[in-house]
């Protein structure tokens, strides 16, 4: 009896403690169930324990929900400061794909669609159209009777057409135009560009890039140009940090900008200064994600109307593998989700593969937050995007064993509603490259190029694959049979290419022409930068700035002297020179076969020569100032735009007609 008696004490002494355990969790429970509502609700951060809770059985596909992949804001900048700190998570292996960078040029395609202009003006054809509708920055614009132009020292307004009219009108004088810099390796140099155009109307937009040291500012300038002869200035904005992109949309300029926020360890938001009135960025305009990265960096996207004076933002705190692509009415922002191979101590799920999120962004009315997805893999770059018929393309690579590559449809709700995945490619792709309905995988490799149909919108298929010796860098649409391919086969020597690819399944090359030798390498800026890249569909016309090394080689003895605008210097005994040649290469496509049709410099070489050999003096700023930056054609005629010069050659022969000092 005592046994019987003893072992129900037992049982419900368990009842009664597990009773209690049971109502500890379920208390704990709440608490955590209710902190994590008041936290989503309060928008501020959410803790490790509330974000990333372990699962037993977590299936291949992603289980985070659409409320916590979507932006949310800030409330103080304590809570900026305290995100940073802990989000950072260091990098166990990097990811083998490009990293974005805030450079310019990386962020626009390899090549613009190009569109016809529709007004009744004389034949044009430029390189500043990237998507219809949309005007993309650059250093040189036109309307088909002005062009409007960085020279040495300002922004130039020149009469262009007719031809026996053009001349300089007026001149904004505003400081060095861009910079030099020479490499230690090879001697390479490029230019960078502290002056940026758009055009709207009788509007002339300069985005003015001024380093001082401490800081960067972006002063932006809307002229009233309804008088050529006199513009007037009619409103300036001023914004810090690292100038990444702009794009004009009727007479919105949308800009985004890369301030820093971080001064020895405080967070300081960025300051917009419109004339003498400031506009302070306050942590509730910042907008993040909680998930982890290998370091972030802060955008500004700014909605200037050029006709209102009016300024819309957003700030974004974005990691350092974020993508950013523009179309005519959305931003979209891509976010890698890294599994734990690639860095340590993290805090993401435990997932068995990496993935992308992607925010879009309504710029049509406003600035507005409006859709969110996902999808798996991670993003190439900024190439691997596309807006197309309303649909959002995106090629990404799943990283296992080997990788694999995919491509998602989304809808304008960033719903998946096609997909071809697990596409395997032996060679290192470089790029995805959408044209219309197509995909272009570009390779390093023997077979450079590989097409995926994308027209079925739910199921995108593999089409075929281009057989080269060789590295395809730059593709471009010509018709719908013919793509034009700018190919590197050794540094300095390659060829340009006309493929064949009305039968997708086997694109074929039918025409090529070497550039380049062993003694004479060529290099081109186009394949690197879109608005470089020029092409005359109605006359089959190619233009390329290039320039060819070892042109001229003259060696002596004695006192030589150099000067510039960096200073001046004195070289004694022996003295070798040798310059490149500079100017724009212009082929032609005719019947299917591609051939160079002819040359074009605004560099005056005998001058150079005669203040060599005379004077010893070899005059770096008018060398370098005569470089061709750009080409455009109006009428019949090609003009080649460099900072000192614009020189008018006939389309047709390339005769010379007219130059234009700067």
């Amino acid at each position: 009896m005592k046994k019987i008696i003893f072992l129900v004490s037992v049982l419900i002494i368990g009842i009664i403690v597990a009773g209690v355990i049971l109502e500890i969790q379920t208390q704990n429970a709440t608490r955590i169930f209710e902190k994590a509502k008041t936290l989503t609700d309060t928008q501020s951060i959410p803790s490790e324990t509330q974000l990333f809770v372990e699962e037993k059985t977590i299936p291949k596909e992603i289980q985070i929900s659409e409320k916590e992949e979507r932006f949310r804001s800030f409330n103080s900048i304590q809570e900026i400061r305290s995100f940073i700190n802990n989000y950072i998570v260091e990098v166990s292996k990097v990811p083998p794909i490009p990293r974005f960078s805030i450079k310019p040029a990386e962020l626009e395609p390899l090549a613009p669609w190009y569109v016809p202009p529709s007004e009744p003006r004389p034949y044009r054809f430029t390189t500043n159209v990237e998507v219809g509708g949309m005007d993309d920055t650059d250093i040189v614009k036109t309307d088909g009777e002005y062009i409007y132009t960085i020279s040495d020292d300002g922004v130039a307004i020149v009469k262009a057409y007719p031809v026996e009219d053009a001349k300089v009108i007026s001149k904004i004088n505003l400081g060095f135009t861009y910079d030099i810099y020479h490499s230690r390796v090879g001697g390479a140099f490029f230019f960078r560009y502290n002056i940026f155009l758009h055009v709207y109307n009788n509007k002339l937009i300069v985005i003015w890039k001024i380093d001082k040291h401490i800081t960067i500012l972006n002063t932006i300038l809307v002229y009233d140009i309804e008088d050529k002869a006199q513009p007037k200035l009619e409103w300036n904005v001023t914004i810090p940090g690292i100038y990444v992109a702009s794009k004009m949309i009727e007479e919105n300029l949308y800009l985004i900008i890369s301030p820093s926020i971080l001064f020895d360890g405080e967070v300081k938001l960025p300051i917009i200064y419109e004339k003498s009135k400031e506009i302070k960025v306050q942590p509730s305009d910042v907008y993040y994600t909680p998930y982890v990265d290998f370091g972030f960096q802060f955008f500004l996207l700014i909605k200037l109307n050029v006709i209102k004076k009016s300024i819309e933002y957003k700030g974004f705190l974005l990691g350092h593998s974020n993508n950013i692509y523009l179309s005519l009415n959305n931003v979209y922002i891509t976010q890698h989700i890294y599994t734990s191979r690639w860095l340590k101590n993290t805090l993401v799920l435990n997932i068995d593969q990496d993935y992308t999120i992607i925010h879009r962004i309504n710029i049509k009315n406003g600035i507005r937050y409006e859709a969110v997805g996902k999808v798996a893999g991670l993003v190439l770059n900024q190439l691997s995007m596309n807006e197309y018929k309303g649909y959002f393309i995106i090629a990404t690579v799943s990283i296992t064993s080997y990788p694999n590559y995919n491509i998602y449809i989304l809808n304008m709700d960033l719903k998946v509603v096609g997909k071809k995945e697990n596409i395997y490619i032996s060679e290192k792709v470089l790029s995805a490259k959408f044209m219309e309905d197509k995909c272009y995988f570009i390779l390093y490799g023997k077979y450079p190029l590989y097409v995926v149909d994308v027209s079925d919108i739910e199921n995108p298929k593999m089409l075929g694959y281009l057989k080269i010796p060789a590295r395809l860098i730059s593709l471009h649409p010509i018709n719908d049979t013919l793509v034009l391919g700018i190919i590197e086969e050794e540094r300095g020597i390659g060829k340009i290419s006309l493929f064949d690819i009305r039968y997708f399944y086997h694109p074929k090359e039918i025409s090529s022409v070497t550039i380049g030798s062993i003694f004479r390498k060529i290099y081109s800026e186009a394949p690197y930068d879109s608005k470089a890249f020029l092409f005359d569909r109605s006359r089959k016309l190619l233009v390329l700035p290039s320039r060819m090394e070892n042109y001229i080689t003259l060696s002596g003895t004695g006192p030589t002297s150099w000067t510039s605008r960096y200073g001046s210097g004195w070289s004694i005994l022996n003295w070798t020179i040798s310059s490149y040649w500079q100017g724009v290469l212009v082929f032609e496509i005719e019947k299917g076969k591609i051939y160079l049709k002819g040359n074009v410099t605004n560099i005056n070489y005998n001058k150079l020569i005669d203040g060599i050999l005379n004077d010893r003096l070899f005059d770096k700023d008018s060398y370098y100032d005569g470089f061709t930056r750009r080409a455009l054609i109006i009428g019949d005629f090609l003009y080649t735009i460099s900072f000192s010069k614009i020189k008018i050659n006939n389309i047709y022969t390339l005769e010379e007609i007219k130059e234009i000092e700067l």
